[in-house]
């Protein structure tokens, strides 16, 4: 069986390592941090491979960063519904960030598709929305 993917175009993104500096400007939230570091890394797309727990940033079809990362509380599946507890399964953009975000980096994913919608509203349920993509909090900035 083929592991479940979930793609993500990010157009070009640079992306600055995700570990909090405790110096110079340990005052900034962790989106300050990130944007006052250099980018260590340009990525123009990205695979969360569910069955792996993987998250893999890629430039030109070239691996540049994979991490490990947590999925909801039931993501086996495909996302069908709001409260589903599922992580959505398809090709996405990421269409913003979220600079307010107690979380780092966090960007939003753009489920659900037009298709993903209507398949929803004929089961009439909500198909849900919000997804994002982001690291720890400051409290587990270290974990």
């Amino acid at each position: 069986m083929l592991p479940a993917l979930f793609a993500l175009s990010l157009g070009v993104m640079s992306v600055a390592d995700t570990v909090p500096e405790k110096t110079p400007h340990a005052h900034l939230s962790p989106a300050g941090r990130a944007a006052s570091r250099p980018a260590t890394f340009i990525a123009d797309s990205m695979v969360l491979d569910k069955s792996d727990r993987s998250l893999t940033l890629y430039q030109r079809g070239e691996k540049v960063r994979e991490y490990t990362v947590a999925l909801g509380r039931n993501p086996v599946g495909t996302k069908t519904r709001q409260g589903d507890g599922r992580t959505p399964e398809g090709v996405y953009f990421i269409e913003g960030r979220n600079p307010r975000s107690k979380y780092h980096l966090s960007l939003r994913v753009s489920y659900p598709t037009r298709a993903q919608r209507a398949r929803a509203g004929r089961r009439g349920v909500s198909p849900g929305g919000d997804i994002m993509i982001h690291g720890l909090p400051p409290a587990f900035a270290s974990v």
